[in-house]
């Protein structure tokens, strides 16, 4: 189980499928060649070239995934540079890739290594990707989601349970998941407050667990008692 305040209060999520998304990060090195800024023919700019590999790579998710196959590509961190009349010799660039699916994971990492390195070579420069895997996307068995819901329906109003849309965060519950058929559901504990999950003033329903204690005990009889 798994606190989600963008839900009503003591509202159980449980999807069939996906739930979180992966979560993996990238690092990209541009090389050039530094010199002056006010020579920049002699020179070949990472800074330039950097651009176009973002700009470009924005086409990854618009145009080469299919709009029923979610994905994030986002850029977080640029680096380079320490004057503002010196072309620099390189630029370091750190993002991060979210995806719902392994296929839809790889095909955005494969992509923005193609982009990048083709997009540098255009501009003179050079590009290295590296890619830092982290959790997988957390995918509920089918089957398992389906004995969860019956269970919850047993003890709570059936208002209360039901689908809920999938968030692209990320959570090593997928190491479970992949292994074991299970379910991560969602507790929906919003207090109305406006601060989100990590923010320092983050805050929460308790008396939403009274619900996620119940499922929980009604799936815990069931499966000895069965």
């Amino acid at each position: 189980m798994h606190i989600w305040n963008q839900l009503p209060s003591g509202f159980v999520g449980v999807n069939d499928s996906a739930v979180f998304a992966s979560a993996d990060a990238f690092s990209l090195e541009v090389k050039g060649r530094g010199g002056h800024g006010a020579l920049p023919h002699l020179n070949v700019d990472p800074i330039v070239a950097a651009s176009h590999i973002i700009s470009n790579a924005q086409t990854i998710v618009s145009r080469e995934i299919s709009p029923q196959d979610p994905g994030v590509l986002t850029f977080g961190i640029i680096q380079s540079g320490f004057a503002p009349n010196i072309i620099p010799d390189s630029v370091s660039i750190e993002g991060t890739i979210r995806a719902y699916s392994q296929d839809v994971r790889e095909k955005i990492y494969s992509s923005l290594e193609r982009i990048s390195k083709l997009s540098a070579e255009s501009m003179r420069s050079t590009a290295s990707t590296e890619i830092m895997y982290g959790a997988g996307p957390v995918v509920n068995e089918q089957e398992v989601a389906s004995w969860v819901r019956d269970k919850a329906r047993e003890v709570l109003d059936d208002s209360l349970v039901g689908p809920t849309e999938p968030v692209s965060v990320g959570d090593d519950m997928a190491e479970f998941v992949q292994r074991i058929p299970g379910v991560y559901f969602l507790l929906g504990a919003s207090v109305g407050n406006k601060y989100p999950h990590h923010n320092t003033r983050f805050d929460f329903d308790e008396k939403a667990m009274i619900n996620g204690v119940k499922v929980f005990l009604s799936c815990t009889l069931d499966f000895l008692n069965n």
